[in-house]
């Protein structure tokens, strides 16, 4: 039904079939927000559509339990695909004028001969599929219970509708509602179901385009799918509709055609993650997979022509080429971070400031490299500049293959300039940091000058062989190495609380540590890991937002918190037993001695802040000779017993 009018046009015709490439334009002026056409309810086409075919369908289900059982198992775009197939073959159905609108042949990858996938080799989807041997059905092959279902329907259709119930039938109504269907809800409350809705799905798609629809009316037959221009169309120009911010991957994958300097084309780079570690060390592995979650960095990530190396991707590298010491103190760090998203003034001070540049550079060697393999395996087909000369001589749709031939070039093309400014941006950021830009001080000398800060190392109390214990720092976001200095954040007494409350973990026995919640915190740990893994691997595949997966992450994460909150409440009233507080306290002489630091500013701080803390657990008796060797009751040790105790 239409409201400001439009008409069809045939634009072109193919030369090698009858088949008409045709386009709506508009015969008059649309100014925006104004309702173009709407689509009543009674056309929508939906696998429960009232008619002789969802009868007939039910009442096989309740005839034949392999038919219910198998009916019951299918999604429900599957179901609609039954649906599409039931009225294709019924010559009489109320929904045949549209049926016979549609493509005749599909234009999906499923569909493709040998020749014209070789244009698509090296590719994502190439990979993807394996050279298309093994994974059909990400090319659009309908899934095995469809077509069983679909073979278990055809002896009740006529004879005529089972000479056109074939496979190649299934696959063209599965290839019609995986491109056209639209989810509109039906119920209030209820899930979006996919819908042919006819008139729509000939609209052609553009990028440019600013449209909106949606369900108005009541329940039943009146409702109707209202269409409207969200930017004036001038007359005689061509109606569009907008399938949303879609790359020419998901365009050919799900739609069967692609678009010429397509702006949201994107080339997934994916990161390995410690190497063997995961197999040799996998406690260090779910730390440096933390990490990257606390960092807001992920193992993927999608390079744009807009973005081509996203400062995310830098960050995500480094973290997966640090040597494990430095991902436990960055670990550390890290969970004092703000909660939220990492700003990218966040990341680029951290990677400037914080971490060497040894390793920085290291990440960006591994990315080049990697762009570079990625770029030399798509240019075995065809290099850029032979692609970009090839555009000009496809202008004409002059045979099936040529115009696939042709979509191949758009896909490819845009992964190769995503990848060629990917390259240069790469190369221009080690340029700053070997220049200077991302200079920080070295490892190894960060006890020298004003940023230097004291180490407490609590190595030899947590042996390596000791993982579990380990893995509960882990989850505790508890350091084997603490800092004391200017510019930290845990120092003064908190530090030292901070400090006795890791030594009293590490010296708890196993039992003491399962009685006050160990396990319980341990076991939410390794499910949150676990949904994360899941998760990124599944977006990867997907290259779509998962609401389910990512709220049962969040799930996860409260479950930690509520444990990690009851086992650190338990432990700190061990952090401030005399044993625990002398410990750390001898901790904190020793690296001070060690570190030449024993008459400075900061070893009369510490010892201060020593005293206030064991004095607070009432405990100063105990502690007070490892504060101050040598201590006499009543005030400091004399010069000639400290000189002794040090000779001692």
């Amino acid at each position: 039904t239409t409201t400001m009018g439009m008409r069809m046009e045939a634009e072109a015709e193919a030369e090698s079939s009858s088949d008409v490439i045709s386009v709506f334009t508009c015969v008059g002026d649309v100014k925006e927000g104004e309702e173009v056409f709407h689509v009543p309810s009674t056309v929508f086409l939906r696998a429960e559509s009232q008619g002789k075919w969802r009868t007939r369908v039910q009442d096989l289900k309740e005839k034949h339990e392999e038919v219910r059982a198998k009916y019951e198992g299918l999604s429900e775009r599957d179901r609609l695909s039954l649906r599409l197939l039931l009225e294709f073959c019924d010559s009489g159905s109320h929904w045949g004028p549209y049926i016979a609108a549609l493509p005749k042949e599909d234009p999906c990858l499923s569909s493709w001969d040998a020749e014209s996938l070789v244009e698509l080799k090296d590719t994502p989807i190439w990979k993807s599929t394996q050279g298309f041997e093994t994974n059909m059905d990400i090319l659009g092959e309908p899934s095995a219970d469809l077509v069983q279902v679909a073979f278990l329907v055809k002896p009740s259709l006529c004879d005529g509708g089972r000479q056109r119930c074939t496979r190649e039938a299934v696959r063209w109504c599965h290839q019609m509602v995986m491109s056209r269907a639209f989810g509109i809800k039906f119920e209030e409350d209820g899930e979006p179901l996919p819908t042919l809705v006819p008139v729509v799905d000939l609209l052609d798609h553009s990028n440019d385009a600013k449209v909106s629809w949606r369900i108005v009316g009541g329940e039943g037959g009146d409702r109707k799918f209202v269409f409207k221009l969200d930017k004036p169309v001038k007359k005689g120009m061509q109606l569009f509709t907008n399938y949303g911010a879609k790359g020419n991957e998901e365009l050919l994958r799900g739609y069967g055609f692609t678009l010429a300097n397509n702006p949201h084309d994107f080339y997934v780079i994916e990161l390995g993650i410690g190497g063997s570690e995961m197999h040799d060390d996998p406690t260090a592995w779910n730390l440096r997979l933390d990490l990257l979650h606390r960092m807001e960095c992920k193992k993927s990530h999608a390079l744009t022509m807009k973005n081509p190396f996203p400062l995310e991707l830098l960050a995500a590298a480094t973290i997966c080429i640090l040597p494990q010491p430095e991902v436990y103190h960055f670990h550390r760090d890290a969970a004092g971070r703000a909660a939220g998203k990492a700003e990218v003034e966040s990341l680029q001070k951290w990677l400037r400031t914080e971490v060497d540049n040894k390793y920085v550079l290291t990440a960006l060697e591994m990315l080049q490299s990697q762009i570079n393999r990625a770029l030399e395996q798509l240019c075995r087909v065809s290099t850029i500049e032979e692609d970009e000369s090839k555009l000009y001589s496809y202008t004409s749709y002059a045979s099936e293959n040529r115009f696939r031939h042709l979509m191949a070039i758009h896909y490819r093309l845009g992964l190769k300039r995503i990848l060629r400014e990917a390259k240069a941006k790469i190369a221009e950021t080690a340029s700053g940091f070997r220049n200077g830009g991302g200079t920080v001080v070295p490892a190894d000398e960060g006890h020298e000058g004003e940023s230097g800060d004291l180490e407490v190392d609590l190595g030899g109390i947590v042996g390596e062989a000791d993982k579990a214990k380990v893995k509960l720092m882990v989850a505790l976001n508890l350091p084997l190495v603490h800092y004391f200095g200017k510019g930290r954040r845990r120092r003064g007494a908190a530090g030292i609380k901070y400090l006795s409350l890791c030594i009293a973990l590490s010296m708890m026995k196993a039992s003491k540590l399962e009685k006050i919640g160990s396990g319980k915190l341990l076991e939410s740990l390794e499910s949150l890991m676990r949904s994360r893994s899941r998760l990124q691997d599944k977006m990867h595949h997907y290259q779509t937002p998962l609401p389910e997966a990512e709220s049962r992450i969040r799930n996860c994460e409260k479950d930690l918190e509520a444990s990690r909150a009851s086992f650190l409440g338990k432990l700190r009233r061990s952090a401030m037993h005399p044993k625990i507080l002398k410990k750390a306290s001898v901790l904190v002489m020793k690296s001070l001695r060690l570190w030449n630091e024993e008459e400075g500013e900061l070893c009369s701080s510490l010892q201060e802040d020593l005293k206030s803390v064991a004095m607070e657990a009432n405990c100063w008796d105990q502690v007070s000779d490892a504060v101050y060797p040598g201590y006499a009751q009543g005030g400091e040790p004399s010069s000639a017993k400290r000189a002794k105790t040090e000779q001692a």
